[in-house]
């Protein structure tokens, strides 16, 4: 930008077409100003749970661990080459003894997995081709102590409002 620009609430238009608000950060004469405009239409990402497993008494008694593995398809129609940045949030581990281990993450296109443990997640940086498709796949494993006198299984509802 030219000039400060202080922070505050920003529309978006192209011409006379309205693309969305958001809000810019306070900008310095002679910085780039970022404005987020919302999600490309043409590119897709589907993500979808490859497995779950239950096992009592694993790692060591009296914990339980549930092991997910998710997979994620992106697919581009843009007719130019597209980059991307991929980022899938692990469950938080909390004070009750909850421990999260990540135990797999690979693509199907050359990238390298980032595995960020203060924010709790994992990314990828993706470029595809015009028309390209790309698979991500993660695996973590949710361990969880068993309650003493109540044992009892958590219910998906349970597990996932954690994840």
């Amino acid at each position: 930008a030219p000039r400060q620009l202080p922070e505050g609430p920003v529309s978006s238009f192209l011409g006379n077409h309205y693309l969305g608000s958001g809000r810019l950060m306070a900008t310095t004469p002679g910085h780039p100003v970022e404005v987020g405009l919302g999600p490309d239409l043409r590119v897709f990402c589907q993500r979808s749970l490859v497995e779950r497993q239950r096992r009592e008494n694993s790692p060591s008694p009296g914990l339980v661990s549930h092991l997910f593995h998710y997979r994620t398809m992106i697919a581009s129609r843009r007719r130019d080459r597209v980059t991307l940045r991929l980022i899938e949030q692990l469950p938080t581990p909390d004070d009750n003894g909850v421990q999260v281990l990540l135990s797999g993450a690979s693509a199907s296109v050359p990238t390298e997995a980032l595995h960020n443990a203060s924010d709790h997640t994992v990314s990828w940086d993706i470029v595809l081709e015009p028309g390209g498709m790309a698979a991500v796949e993660f695996t973590f494993t949710l361990i969880v102590p068993q309650s003493g006198e109540t044992q009892r299984r958590m219910s998906e509802e349970e597990l996932l409002s954690v994840i």
